[in-house]
Order: structure tokens, then C-alpha cells, then sequence
């Protein structure tokens, strides 16, 4: 149901289904345990689900050439190193040793069967191929689409387990995922059309020099926050990345030291002075301040009816934060970059990765509590996040 993209539509069930694995997980059931894969699948699925799961349990298979030779040809199919190989790449800490040795083994096992030529199986072929591609990530919904046009009810085999529906695997269920997957990219459209429109009531269309980036961003958004219900949040991620792209197009390619540490200033003193009292060095300027007052207004209010309360002031110290960044990244600033270090900390600001996603995460429907970004275990986390783009 994951892979085909439909489990957020069977959360409570999927739930009581993971809750009944972690116990046999923790009671060692041999039904788990005495499959390979089965162990594997569990690992992975219990883990990414937030479940307290050791890797130790996978510590059997760290070493290949004692994996071929002790677990039987039932368990040393492709497909079993390829639930290894998936599960393998489920590392939360930094010493994961097990992990990191089956994740070597089992990549260069599937490697060499691929380009030897040797999986006969043209589909478990192609979803090796596709794994060992996407290493670093896969897009949620273009996985899904995979999956669904390689669905095929028959082929699944259905292992004699108590976790495991029996109805599971039916034409019905890849019809639904068929359909919800075309509902859902109707609304990416209509949410596309959302960020089109607010990018050109912001004027941002008349910067000549600057790029449209709304299909990327907000594509980029879907792929990753593809749940109906965040459909705020997708539209606030790409509003972030396409305003914060126009404002570093508009330094890197044509704007002036003057203008750009005027428009600074003006974020500074935003709260001193109406927008139609305000004199600007230039129309590039007034165009910039304009989308961002008016993108953190519409943000403060949405994000009001979700959480509570205010947090127009949070948004504004975020976006003020990420110019006087660009200042100092192009060497107008209050620093001068001269190591790596340096380079970091005003780059991990700049790549605008915490302003899209700190701004997005007011509607992933959690209550945010006042100061959390600026906790030390938040600012880490985005701190690597940033450090990642």
C-alpha cells in the first residue's frame, strides 16, 4: 500500500497491522524471523514508521560470501538482496556498522547481476535498477507511478503470515491507487495554477532577469509532501523557494550593492511603515519587498487557523535571516568568507532549505510550539538538512 501510494487513505488499519509486527518483532517470531526478506522488510517498514528497532537483528548478513553459504537458496534470491540491500540503507545512527556492511555487499551484488545480465526477470530487473539509481532518494509519487504501471496482482506470492492480509493483492486495490493517483495529480495542477497566480499578483513576472521557477519548486514539493491534505504546505514550500530564487537571481545577475542592502533594510524596519508610504531605490526593490511582506502576511494567516496562534514574526525573522545572508555570501555583508567554515554556516542559511522547510512545517498538521526553532535539537536538524542542499 506504501509502494503504490495509498496507505495514507488506511492509517488506522496500517497502524494496528505495524503494531501487531513490532510485537512479533520483539517476541522474535519465527514467522519474522525464518524469512530473510520477511526480517528485512520488517526492519525497514518498522523503522521508517518511527518503531524502536535494532539493527542487530540483521547482523547474520553482514558478511557475503557467509550469507550465500549458510542461508539456503530459498533466502538467496535477488529479490532477498534486494530487501537487504533496501533495508540496509535505513541508518539513523553513526555507528551502524551491520547496516553499512550489508549496504556495500548487497549494492555491488546487485550491480554485477544487472550488468552481467543475469536477472532474468525483466520487472525485478527493472526495480533493481531502479533502487541502485535512486540511492540518495526517490521522489514519493514518482515511485508510485512505477509501481502502479508494473502492478500485477497475480504475481504476488503470499507468505503464510498472520501480518499479512490475504485480499491484499487485488485488481480493485490497483484501481483505486490508479485513480487516487490521477486525483491527486489533478490538484498538483490546480495547486500549480495557486502558485502561477501569486507569482505574478507579486509583480515577480516583470523582473526579466529573474526565473520562473514555480512547476519546478512545486513539483519538487508534491514529490516529497504528496499527501492530499498538504496541499498548504506544498503551496508554501514552492512560494518560499520560487521568492528566495528570484531574489538570488536578482543579486548574482543585475542588482547593486545600493539595492540589495536597501531591501534589507526595509525587511528590517518592516513593521515602521506602510508599503505605500515606503520610497524605494528601484522598481526590482519595491517589487521584491512587496512579495515578501505580502507572501509572509498570507503564510501568518493560514498558519493561524492550523496553529493557534501568530507567527508573522517567526516568518519575518526567517526571510530577514536569509538576506543578510546573501549579503555576506556576496561579500557585501557585516562578514568576509575566507574559509570553509565560514562558507557553511552562510551557505546552509542561503540554500533557503530552512526557510522552506520551517515555513511548510506550520501545515503538516502538528502543532509547532512558540521558540521550537530555535531549540537546539530543531536547529541541528535543520542545520543538516541545510548542510544536505
Amino acid at each position: 500500500m506504501e509502494r503504490l501510494g495509498v496507505n495514507c487513505h488506511f492509517r488506522d488499519e496500517l497502524h494496528n497491522i505495524l503494531d501487531e509486527i513490532y510485537r512479533g518483532w520483539l517476541a522474535k517470531d519465527e514467522e519474522i524471523f525464518s524469512d530473510i526478506s520477511c526480517l528485512a522488510m520488517a526492519f525497514r517498514l518498522l523503522r521508517t514508521n518511527g518503531y524502536d528497532v535494532s539493527s542487530d537483528e540483521l547482523a547474520a548478513f553482514v558478511d557475503e560470501e557467509k550469507f550465500f553459504d549458510t542461508c539456503g537458496i530459498q533466502n538467496t534470491s535477488i529479490a532477498t538482496c534486494l530487501e537487504l540491500y533496501r533495508a540496509s540503507q535505513l541508518r539513523i545512527y553513526e555507528e551502524e556498522q551491520i547496516l553499512e556492511k550489508i549496504l556495500t555487499w548487497t549494492r555491488e551484488f546487485l550491480k554485477k547481476q544487472v550488468l552481467n545480465q543475469n536477472i532474468l526477470d525483466k520487472k525485478l530487473c527493472r526495480e533493481v535498477e531502479h533502487d541502485l539509481r535512486n540511492f540518495y532518494g526517490k521522489l514519493d509519487r514518482v515511485s508510485h507511478r512505477r509501481t502502479i504501471e508494473s502492478y500485477d496482482a497475480q504475481e504476488f506470492q503470499m507468505l503464510k503470515t498472520a501480518y499479512r492480509p490475504r485480499t491484499i493483492y487485488n485488481d480493485e486495490l490497483a484501481m483505486f491507487a490508479e485513480q487516487d493517483f490521477r486525483i491527486s495529480q489533478a490538484q498538483y495542477q490546480e495547486e500549480l495554477k495557486q502558485v502561477q497566480k501569486w507569482f505574478v499578483d507579486c509583480n515577480m513576472n516583470r523582473l526579466k532577469q529573474s526565473r520562473d521557477t514555480t512547476l519546478v519548486s512545486l513539483a519538487f514539493g508534491a514529490g516529497v509532501m504528496a499527501d492530499p491534505e498538504l496541499a498548504q504546505a506544498r503551496i508554501t514550500f514552492a512560494q518560499c523557494t520560487v521568492l528566495s530564487t528570484v531574489i538570488d537571481d536578482f543579486i548574482d545577475n543585475y542588482g547593486s550593492k545600493e539595492e540589495f542592502t536597501s531591501l534589507v533594510e526595509l525587511l528590517k524596519n518592516w513593521d515602521k511603515q506602510k508599503l505605500e508610504e515606503i520610497s524605494y531605490s528601484s522598481r526590482e526593490v519595491e517589487i521584491m519587498y512587496t512579495a515578501i511582506c505580502k507572501t509572509i502576511d498570507e503564510h501568518a494567516k493560514k498558519a493561524y487557523a492550523v496553529q493557534g496562534r501568530c507567527v508573522k514574526q517567526e516568518l519575518h525573522e526567517l526571510w530577514l535571516e536569509v538576506l543578510k545572508e546573501f549579503l555576506n555570501e556576496k561579500g557585501w555583508g557585516d562578514k568576509k568568507i575566507t574559509t570553509m567554515d565560514q562558507y557553511i554556516s552562510t551557505s546552509c542559511i542561503t540554500t533557503t532549505v530552512k526557510l522552506s522547510i520551517s515555513s511548510a512545517s506550520y501545515f503538516l498538521g502538528h502543532k509547532i510550539p512558540e521558540g521550537l526553532s530555535s531549540t537546539p535539537d530543531f536547529a541541528t536538524m535543520l542545520y543538516h538538512a541545510s548542510l544536505a542542499g
